[in-house]
């Protein structure tokens, strides 16, 4: 479960709301996971606060569906495996996407465990490819992305620690 707060700004006009989401994880044992996400289930809405710069619209809000997203992962060992990497190297997965009104949309990941502190990661959509590289050393990770967009492609960074 989480609570989320959501600020926006699109050029001079600021938004914000709140929102919930609701996520289950279903371990059927070593090899399969199964996930579920309900993002927005308590119908999100960003509150627009356009003042003077649009004449008449002070106080717009724009609704966020509820999005559903299910989910399936699969861990194999392919290859010689290296003794300083334990378990499964390669996770397989495939999830989907659905959205009130809106098609949905499939998902296709892989993640290769080079070593302990290394994982390559790549996947695709309908027309997108996204690629990436995590990084772990002690319980800091860092991960990087490079994703497809019809709107400009994206770079992405960030750093997390594991307490």
């Amino acid at each position: 479960m989480s609570l989320k707060y959501i600020k926006q700004r699109l050029y001079d006009v600021k938004g914000d709301g709140y929102g919930f989401d609701l996520g289950l994880l279903y371990k059927h044992n070593d090899n399969l996971t199964i996930g579920l996400n309900l993002q927005d289930i308590t119908k999100t809405k960003i509150t627009w606060d356009r003042s003077e710069k649009v004449s008449g619209s002070e106080g717009a809000e724009d609704k966020i569906p509820v999005n559903i997203k299910l989910g399936v992962a699969y861990k194999t060992e392919v290859g010689s495996q290296k003794k300083d990497v334990r378990g499964k190297n390669l996770t397989l997965a495939v999830d989907m996407d659905k959205q009130k009104d809106r098609d949905a949309i499939y998902h296709l990941g892989m993640e290769y465990l080079v070593n302990e502190n290394i994982a390559l990661r790549v996947g695709a959509d309908k027309d997108k490819l996204a690629a990436g590289v995590g990084v772990s050393l002690n319980n800091w990770q860092i991960d990087y992305s490079y994703n497809e967009h019809k709107l400009g492609d994206t770079s992405r960074v960030s750093l997390g620690y594991k307490f």
